[in-house]
């Protein structure tokens, strides 16, 4: 019986001593985290600039009004009407679809990216209308040009007719809720961007003594000459 007390008391003492020792891992594994500075966690865009690049986009799709009237004017003036070629176009939807898509677009604007992704639909038809005139350059139809121009404009008309229309407010919970999961997403990328950094200084902090280690085996086999001489 005696036996089996002192067993016992003796795995108790040593929970006891291998305890603080399991808190001390603890602590050291979250010490080993660095803290992410407070800029860091904030948006890296301001409200200022979706506002610019959302009129520039507006502005760009105005100047398509500038469509000729018929198949003739547009043939001979093919260079004047670069700026609705197909690719061009395109390139614009698409620089706007990625205005749609950034992340911290509703942090900033405080309002849904639903606003932004009406317009973008309505611009894809402006694609699709730049594919019909361009086609006109080798088979002119006059009649085929003018329907082509009449779904560009019906296309520009809805996104201007979109754009004055007031975008949805976010709630307040809906708000904090993106807002965190922002905050988590730019807190991965510093910490990936810091051992990255981290790792590259201890890449070169390597190399960094054995050139000096060549340098000094150089002046030393100087030396070893001189003191031949």
């Amino acid at each position: 019986m005696k036996n089996k007390i002192f067993a016992v008391v003796c795995l108790l003492l040593a929970g006891m001593i291998l305890m603080p020792c399991y808190g001390q891992n603890r602590n050291r594994r979250k010490n080993k985290e660095p803290e992410v500075p407070k800029l860091a966690l904030l948006p890296n865009v301001s409200k200022t600039h979706f506002e610019k690049q959302t009129d520039k986009y507006l502005d760009w799709v105005d100047s398509l009004a500038d469509a000729p009237a018929t198949v003739r004017e547009y043939t001979s003036n093919l260079r004047k009407y670069q700026h609705m070629s197909p690719g061009v176009i395109k390139q614009h939807v698409l620089e706007f679809k990625a205005l749609a898509q950034h992340p911290d677009l509703e942090e900033v604007m405080q309002h849904s990216r639903s606003w932004y992704f009406k317009m973008y639909n309505a611009s894809l038809p402006l694609i699709q209308a730049s594919e019909l005139i361009h086609g006109m350059r080798s088979m002119p139809v006059p009649q085929k040009y003018i329907s082509a121009r009449a779904m560009l404009h019906k296309a520009m008309n809805n996104i201007l007719d979109i754009s004055e229309t007031k975008p949805q407010r976010l709630t307040r919970d809906q708000l904090i809720q993106i807002t965190n999961k922002n905050r988590e997403r730019r807190k991965k990328e510093w910490l990936k961007w810091y051992y990255a950094d981290q790792k590259r200084k201890a890449q070169e902090a390597k190399k960094a003594p054995a050139v000096k280690d060549k340098k000094n085996n150089k002046s030393s086999r100087r030396q070893k000459k001189e003191s031949a001489r």
